[in-house]
């Protein structure tokens, strides 16, 4: 293989690039990739060369404790807040319904259409004839007597 300007193509045993650039000769054997190691909450970090890292765990301490306990804490307050704000919201919810301007939502109101039955239409005509008889009675009176003048 050619030596070029560019990077190292072969990969080293962990895994990582060759941080060489081109060379025709062996590979280093040990890696100088800096690896990044969390604790299990990952709040606490440390850093290794990959060279150096043989199964390193980074236990959590007391600042990780005291962090768990603040957004615990912190929870339970937002939690609260919610439920305030979910009562409140309640309460004048059932305010604004007591209240006697409450311009909520309108109630539906049925319009109830009446359909006369065949009985009820039966004691109308007789009416309506007799009406219309009366009428043309005194339109008949009302010209006999505005002929006799």
């Amino acid at each position: 293989m050619q030596s070029c300007p560019g990077q190292c193509p072969k990969k080293l045993g962990c895994g990582h690039p060759c941080s060489l650039t081109c060379h025709t000769d062996e590979c280093l054997t040990e890696c100088e990739k800096k690896i990044v190691i969390r604790c299990k909450c990952r709040h606490l970090k440390q850093e290794f060369l990959c060279r150096d890292l043989k199964d390193q765990i980074i236990n959590c301490d007391d600042s990780c404790k005291k962090l768990k306990k603040l957004r615990a804490a912190e929870l339970r307050t937002t939690e609260e807040k919610k439920e305030e704000e979910q009562t409140s919201e309640e309460k004048t919810r059932n305010n604004k319904k007591s209240s006697r301007y409450y311009k909520g939502k309108p109630k539906v109101v049925e319009e109830v259409v009446i359909i006369p039955t065949e009985l009820e239409r039966s004691s109308v005509v007789p009416f309506v004839v007799t009406a219309v008889g009366v009428l043309a009675a005194i339109a008949a009176m009302l010209f006999a007597y505005y002929n006799q003048l």
